[in-house]
């Protein structure tokens, strides 16, 4: 039974439709991914291993979430956590898998990850050992019935040298395997100006990647959204701030819906994250009111305890959703999926058999 903070209070949700319906998750962050069981089991792993300081910082953590004293503050603390005990190739594939795990048993079929590349000194990880660790775990998931790639991340608090050895780095993996799909630009929208990485970003393009770039997070960056929207990305990560009404220019929206970018929309990770007020602001319903492509997506359910099926829960309830939108905006994602169009054809029949299985009239 799923659960969550509404416009109009607790509510407890049980739909089998929505249960089973075949789902795609194009914007799921690795780290932010990792559920709090998985935390623990690392934690009881590394007990004796970490530093005193950081040893006393998880074992608070810990004693709030037993708590259910759970806030924003817990939420960003959470992030140190996962960073502080995710510092080594073996954790980094045991928690990728039970991320990958946790998305297939809730019917998820197409799975996009996505991670900045870390490197360890004391643990001895590099950036590249990092992404093969991750590769690892997908491996070790490939019998599955769900197919999972990677997103590599340039987090806009690096240099600008980092950002280009990432998009090298990438370039390197594309050409031995198709598992590694795209780039992400992402990392605290509070820090800087994004407009200096369009080089690089450019440049990925330039040698043909897929790229996804986060983009009006927070108010007060019209400047900056303006540059990055003209940059035409793939696929826009979040876009809380675009429309007028919260600050935002309706030029924004011309140009988005003009070029057809698909948004990535992640519902719980905006309301808790306090970038919008409530579910039944968000603005979710604008770009479906006006049949935008958009992608439901959970961003961070670790952190924002959340799954895909209580984002599509909370989108239900909250905009009035029938069983064939359901249907529609999940079908949909797998359009804006960084993968072949052979590949695609090939896991649409998946959602095809669903609907028919289920009464779902299909339109072209």
């Amino acid at each position: 039974m799923a659960a969550y903070s509404g416009s109009s209070g607790t509510r407890d949700f049980s739909d089998e439709f929505i249960e089973l319906v075949p789902k795609a998750e194009l914007h799921a962050h690795l780290s932010g991914s990792v559920s709090e069981k998985s935390l623990e089991e690392v934690f009881e792993v590394k007990r004796n291993q970490l530093a005193r300081a950081d040893y006393k910082i998880v074992d608070n953590w810990l004693g709030n979430l037993k708590q259910n004293k759970k806030d924003l503050k817990w939420c960003f603390d959470t992030f140190k956590i996962i960073q502080t005990l995710c510092n080594d190739c073996q954790t980094v594939t045991k928690v990728a898998e039970d991320v990958i795990k946790e998305f297939l048993s809730e019917n998820v079929k197409y799975l996009e990850l996505r991670s900045t590349p870390r490197a360890i000194k004391a643990s001895g990880m590099t950036k590249k050992s990092y992404i093969d660790a991750v590769l690892l775990a997908i491996d070790n998931c490939s019998d599955l019935d769900i197919d999972v790639r990677l997103i590599v991340s340039i987090d806009r608090r690096c240099t600008i040298d980092e950002a280009y050895d990432t998009v090298e780095l990438l370039a390197q993996y594309q050409k031995q395997s198709d598992r590694l799909v795209g780039l992400d630009f992402s990392g605290d929208p509070t820090v800087g100006d994004a407009r200096k990485f369009l080089p690089v970003l450019q440049h990925s393009r330039d040698i043909g990647q897929k790229i996804t770039m986060h983009i009006a997070e927070v108010s007060g960056k019209n400047d900056e959204i303006q540059h990055l929207l003209e940059f035409i990305p793939d696929r826009i990560g979040h876009g809380t701030f675009l429309l007028p009404d919260v600050g935002g220019q309706q030029t924004f929206v011309d140009l988005i819906r003009k070029q057809s970018i698909p948004l990535e929309l992640c519902l719980s990770s905006n309301v808790v994250g306090g970038t919008v007020p409530s579910y039944a602001t968000h603005h979710f319903k604008y770009w479906t009111d006006v049949n935008h492509p958009i992608a439901l997506c959970t961003d961070d359910k670790g952190v924002f305890s959340t799954t895909l099926t209580q984002e599509y829960y909370i989108a239900k309830r909250e905009f009035s959703l029938t069983n064939s939108d359901i249907w529609s905006i999940s079908r949909g994602a797998l359009d804006f999926a960084f993968i072949s169009e052979n590949r695609k054809t090939q896991l649409e029949k998946i959602w095809l058999n669903f609907a028919i299985d289920n009464g779902i009239e299909i339109h072209n």
